[in-house]
């Protein structure tokens, strides 16, 4: 599945997503950490760094988007740095909820 635009999140319950998050113009060794936020779903988490593509990873697992109830609200990326500055990455960025309409019941 692709999103719509580099920035839109489109989740759908219950199901596992991943979004790969580059961080362009800081080198990676002064970054302390990378934040997705999202205040309307009460979700923050720090993202995961994949040392062998040198970008960030934010994953969610299935269990935490069952929870979400579906909804078209915003969310943000924050960087901190080695050095206590914090700076916005993405601010805004679109993100979708959608329900799962069609679930699996026992098919494997």
């Amino acid at each position: 599945m692709q999103d719509r635009c580099p920035t839109d999140i489109v989740i759908i319950q219950g199901d596992t997503y991943q979004k790969n998050v580059l961080i362009e113009g800081v080198y990676t060794d002064a970054i302390e950490g990378v934040y997705f936020s999202c205040g309307k779903l009460n979700l923050t988490q720090k993202l995961s760094f994949n040392s062998q593509f040198n970008h960030f990873e934010l994953i969610l697992s299935s269990e935490q988007t069952a929870t979400l109830k579906p909804v078209v609200t915003d969310f943000d990326i924050t960087v901190k740095l080695q050095n206590d500055k914090v700076t916005t990455g993405l601010y805004r960025g679109k993100l979708i909820v959608l329900d799962k309409n069609n679930p699996i019941q026992e098919a494997f």
